[in-house]
């Protein structure tokens, strides 16, 4: 996440907002003056990449005057460079590409847009005439043979889809800016994410024209509940970005940056219904990362970071605490994982053996795929990564990720058609896994004798056979829950609360469950008194 304030002048804030309402604006003839104030107000927010608050001047000026290349040109890269409509790009960097004196990457930009398009020829042929213009010489950090693979990559996926459903959460959840970064519960009743909407802390917009994100949460009855901000405990004036929730819903991981963020992962607990005041992660062995994700136990944390020894740009590398409660020195997950392209946002499955993440590279379809690679134990390397398929991945930048426990279920964000706005959050359904997986959602409630919740009782869950144990964890106090994700087998539950009272209790998951669910509830016997 890039961090630069810039006060952004209300009028052409102004043209930003009346553009996302995609709201018929009336042609305006413009005169010498104002094309004049136009063209450097826009080049000066193009200069600088905030290609949002560009695009609405390049729009005008372009309709203005429809044949100048260099209007053209910016304006399709404002388009390529945004969410607004990437769609839009091609057609107008495929008109500038007409004019004199225009840049020679125009083709470059071209066949990316035609890919995502997917205009496979056509977008093989503008990187050929990028080739060609440029004499065969390429700045290596284009990474036009990569581009070029992306193409052939989609041609031969698009042969064999994988069966899947799109579902726009609506304009309940989703705003006209992006919403993005879906981290979802094992049922997927609950979904966190991250907003730029207009309404959040501070509605402070970045040198880029973001409004700084926050984090935002929905809950599902019938649908999709109106999107809460997750308030002050998490979000601040600066950047907040929901990260990973673990299997018992009960601790969530934050990205923060800007201002006097001490680190750039914190944690947060439930308490009852909301979540306590976020606390950092101190001494974390890395400044800057591109998403993280934890293990349940929290005791090993996977980031992206550009950090020396790795593969190329930015790797997935991962650190665990050691006996004095340090964290590690970071280690690369290697080359089953990382590409001398850019992986980001790793997101680790609730069997904390699965890890989903970003990648340009591998067989990417275009730009950012999402891929898994899988470790079943400690001793064991990662396998291959392996795409996710088409068309859960397009020929766009596809970077977020989260899935339900039953494989199949899951959120991505994505621009629709007839969305809110920019990226939104989408609801996708499989018809078959995503992965193999056999274990079961344990859904457990522990009441008191009286039938009332055991708010103060801790949980241990014990594997017979091997004596294999879960460690302790903390029964919801506001509902008396406890999720966990087991595999068959025989267990035992022991539970212990001062006032609660405890319960030893053996349960059995064959794996055949319904929904691979298993609901129970677990009575505790009352505390014995003193004295008795």
């Amino acid at each position: 996440m890039r961090f630069v304030f810039a006060i952004i002048p209300i009028l052409w804030l102004n043209i930003a907002i009346a553009q996302q309402s995609k709201k018929p604006v009336k042609k305006i003839v413009l005169g010498k003056d104002q094309v004049s104030e136009m063209k450097k107000a826009g080049s000066e927010y193009f200069k600088s990449e905030n290609y949002k608050t560009a695009l609405p001047i390049y729009q005008q000026l372009q309709e203005n005057d429809p044949n100048n290349a260099e209007f053209n040109y910016r304006l399709g890269l404002c388009y390529l460079n945004t969410n607004v409509n990437k769609k839009l790009a091609a057609g107008f960097l495929i008109k500038a590409a007409e004019g004199k004196d225009v840049p020679k990457d125009v083709y470059y930009y071209t066949g990316r847009a035609l890919l995502i398009l997917e205009e496979i020829d056509d977008a093989v042929d503008a990187y050929e005439k990028f080739k060609i213009a440029h004499g065969g010489k390429v700045s290596p950090k284009l990474n036009l043979e990569n581009n070029v693979e992306w193409c052939y990559h989609f041609r031969d996926m698009k042969k064999t889809p994988i069966e899947v459903s799109f579902t726009n959460l609506g304009k309940l959840v989703n705003s006209p800016n992006n919403d993005y970064r879906p981290v979802c519960d094992m049922l997927g009743n609950v979904v966190y994410f991250s907003s730029n909407r207009k309404s959040n802390t501070g509605a402070i917009v970045d040198g880029y024209g973001e409004v700084i994100s926050d984090g935002y949460f929905t809950k599902k009855d019938t649908g999709y509940s109106k999107a809460k901000n997750l308030g002050p405990n998490i979000n601040t004036m600066y950047y907040e970005e929901p990260l990973q929730l673990n299997s018992n819903s009960d601790k969530l991981l934050v990205f923060k940056e800007g201002g006097s963020i001490s680190s750039p992962l914190y944690t947060s607990e439930l308490n009852g219904k909301s979540f306590e005041k976020a606390v950092a992660i101190n001494k974390f062995p890395a400044s800057k990362v591109d998403g993280a994700c934890m293990t349940d136990d929290g005791k090993t944390i996977y980031f992206s970071a550009d950090l020396k020894g790795g593969k190329g740009g930015k790797d997935i590398w991962m650190t665990t605490l050691n006996s004095k409660n340090e964290w590690s020195n970071p280690v690369n997950l290697g080359d089953a994982v990382n590409t001398k392209y850019d992986e980001v946002n790793p997101w680790l499955f609730f069997d904390n053996q699965t890890l989903f993440f970003a990648s340009e590279g591998h067989n990417s379809i275009g730009g950012f795929d999402i891929f898994f690679s899988t470790k079943p134990h400690e001793s064991m390397d990662w396998s291959a990564a392996k795409n996710v398929g088409y068309p859960l991945n397009t020929t766009d930048d596809n970077k977020y990720f989260s899935l339900t426990a039953d494989c199949k279920t899951g959120f991505v964000s994505q621009t629709t058609e007839h969305g809110s706005g920019e990226l939104d959050i989408v609801k996708f359904v499989c018809t078959n896994p995503i992965i193999k997986q056999e274990k079961v959602v344990c859904d457990f409630t522990f009441l008191k004798a009286d039938g009332t919740f055991a708010r103060d009782a801790n949980c241990m869950i014990i594997r017979n056979d091997t004596g294999e144990s879960s460690g302790v964890k903390t029964i919801n106090g506001s509902n008396g829950k406890l999720y966990v994700y087991l595999g068959p087998g025989n267990y035992k539950v022991k539970v212990k609360g001062v006032k609660s009272g405890r319960a030893d209790e053996d349960f059995i998951i064959t794996g055949n469950e319904p929904k691979m669910q298993l609901v129970k509830t677990f009575k505790l016997t009352p505390p014995v008194k003193e004295g008795k």
